[in-house]
């Protein structure tokens, strides 16, 4: 048995001798349900971890050990103090995040879903994954900020991608966090 995020992962010739099993993820009230019922959480609570699971019940569970609801407040909070800091408290929020070494990914899984979530917002409000953060999300998605947003998503997965192919994780952070501070990100390569 092979485990790929997408078939193109893998050789052709692997491939040719496959039989692929798609797995979809979990809906967000079948995620919310299980963790009420088996982990005794409650609903809001649920609503939180279940949005950041993007459809995964082992992924909520692993977000719940690590701490990632509070966690979550805090990072939503740097990105959005992110434009009106300085250079330096810009970077030490990149050294923060080196810091979390195996949470890295899922942090920034987490940056990435908002910024969609504000992207998507003004377009299709129904669209959004965070929806026990709906206010928040109001309050904070411009329509014409869409498109940066939309490029800030880019961003942070060439950086997971780049992550992955053994990048210098401070210098990458480094400059993901430039340039999401920035009104409009510049697209280019990390």
């Amino acid at each position: 048995i092979l485990t790929a995020r997408q078939v193109s992962d893998l050789l052709p010739t692997i491939v040719s001798r496959c039989q692929c099993i798609r797995f979809h993820p979990l809906p967000r009230a079948t995620v919310e349900r299980l963790l009420t019922a088996r982990k005794g959480l409650a609903p809001d609570e649920a609503a939180g971890l279940a949005a950041m699971a993007d459809g995964s019940f082992g992924r909520a569970l692993a977000l719940q050990a690590h701490g990632w609801p509070a966690r979550r407040e805090w990072l939503l909070e740097e990105l959005a103090a992110l434009p009106q800091r300085s250079g330096a408290r810009r970077l030490m929020l990149a050294e923060k995040l080196c810091a979390l070494k195996d949470q890295l990914p899922q942090a920034l899984e987490i940056a990435m879903s908002w910024y969609r979530d504000l992207a998507v917002y003004p377009m299709h409000p129904a669209g959004v994954r965070h929806t026990d953060l709906l206010p928040r999300i109001r309050q904070a998605a411009r329509p014409e900020a869409a498109g940066a947003n939309a490029l800030r998503v880019r961003l942070i997965q060439q950086t997971l991608t780049d992550l992955q192919r053994n990048a210098n994780p401070r210098l990458a952070l480094e400059v993901l966090v430039m340039r999401l501070a920035a009104p409009r990100p510049s697209p280019g390569t990390l």
